[in-house]
């Protein structure tokens, strides 16, 4: 401490530019009075966010997040508030506008800067709902739907079956100080990388599903290509791959499902027209069939600031009061999963039904370099199918298990 009290500003600038996680920022603002007195001008803590945001891991996908976030935000505003949804000339013109990339190089925006340590800050919430006692223990004894029986009656009507999420045992993110303790911090930077990483998809998918298209072939060529970036990422390394299976089995295939009881789907359509309707509620189909389907639809939209909020509402509902086909309309679930298409004679190829869990196919491409790639990429079926509910489910952000003891448990897996 002593050593820090003879620094002059300017080193102890570079000290907090040297950091690799926000919170070690503000753990280290608050150390003494002088470290705080020189982190806390505005333009200093910006710049030590800049620098920290630019270089370190956790942060991969923020600067292309934030780009989709907005994208996204703004179409909704301007097209999914009315039931009436633009077709080609104005949809194409304002696709047009948003869809080129920016480049920041280290030289990220003010504004990006905030948004990306607000979302740093907000998504702890769901780390710590993940941490939770009740809900962890509620969330490993839960129905476990794995590719292969995903769509199978017997697992959707278990799904069906269960209880609400309990509420948490303690508020939730009511760690000292708002930060995540020492323990804890290298599984939250985990948690937000794979959360973020699938949240780029879940935007990916949509605007590929909402964009304009000159003809079908162009539609399934971009469709495809997206599709690739949810099962086949050579450069990412498995342990990455794994823990977005994590996030996307808690996130979306616990949280997310949970907010959606079995009888309530009508509710989440009332005032849509027959032709949505009917997408969902199936006059021969069983409540909880329709249920089932309507959930796996939802969940390709959904992204983690609306899981707060459909978590939040089902633990204090008569704290919130929101249109709920409005929300749907808002992700963009009643507008077309097939492009607009300028030249629409012939209607795409592609099987745009995306289970979230098909990111299991990344991990399995993972080992078609090997001589004995198909045995291997068996066992990690049979691992992720038995041993992995046993071994990982609700633990993985809490294990330091090394890449390499993974792979032996999974090639030992018979």
């Amino acid at each position: 401490m002593c050593r820090i009290l003879n620094l002059p500003p300017e080193i102890v600038v570079w000290v907090f530019e040297s950091l690799d996680n926000i919170d070690d920022a503000l753990h280290l603002a608050r150390c003494c009075k002088y470290a705080f007195s020189v982190f806390d001008a505005t333009s200093v803590r910006l710049k030590i966010f800049r620098s920290i945001i630019s270089h370190a891991s956790q942060h991969q996908h923020d600067l292309e997040l934030n780009q989709a976030v907005h994208m996204h935000g703004h179409f909704s505003s301007e097209f999914y508030s009315t039931p009436s949804i633009p077709g080609n000339a104005v949809r194409r013109r304002w696709h047009l506008n948003m869809l080129e990339p920016l480049e920041y190089g280290k030289d990220i925006p003010e504004e990006v800067v905030w948004d990306i340590v607000s979302r740093w800050h907000g998504m702890r919430l769901l780390f710590a709902i993940y941490l939770d006692k009740a809900i962890n223990e509620a969330y490993v004894n839960s129905t476990f739907s794995y590719t292969s029986g995903v769509n199978r009656p017997d697992t959707t009507e278990a799904s069906a079956s269960e209880g609400d999420m309990p509420k948490p045992s303690q508020i939730p993110g009511s760690c000292a100080n708002g930060t995540i303790p020492e323990d804890r911090k290298g599984g939250y930077e985990r948690f937000y990388k794979a959360l973020t990483a699938q949240w780029v998809a879940i935007e990916k998918l949509w605007r590929v599903r909402s964009q304009v298209w000159p003809n079908a072939q162009k539609f399934d060529d971009a469709f495809d290509s997206t599709l690739r970036q949810w099962t086949n990422n050579p450069a990412r390394p498995i342990r990455e791959k794994l823990d977005i299976v994590e996030i996307v089995d808690f996130i979306w295939g616990f949280a997310g499902r949970k907010a959606f009881h079995v009888s309530d789907v009508p509710s989440w359509l009332e005032g849509e027209d027959d032709l949505v309707r009917d997408q969902y509620i199936d006059q021969n189909e069983s409540e909880v069939g329709d249920w089932g389907f309507f959930v796996r639809s939802v969940i390709q939209f959904l992204r983690p600031p609306q899981i707060i909020q459909l978590v939040l509402s089902s633990w204090y509902p008569s704290s919130w009061n929101y249109d709920r086909p409005g929300f749907l309309r808002h992700l963009g679930l009643f507008d077309t999963w097939d492009g607009v298409l300028v030249d629409d004679q012939d209607s795409p190829m592609s099987d745009n039904w995306v289970p979230l869990d098909i990111v299991d196919d990344d991990v399995g491409n993972s080992f078609a370099h090997m001589d004995n790639s198909k045995e291997v990429e068996r066992r990690w079926e049979k691992y992720r199918e038995v041993l992995w509910p046993k071994e990982i489910k609700g633990k993985l952000f809490l294990q330091t298990t090394a890449e390499r003891e993974i792979l032996c448990k999974i090639s030992e897996s018979s």
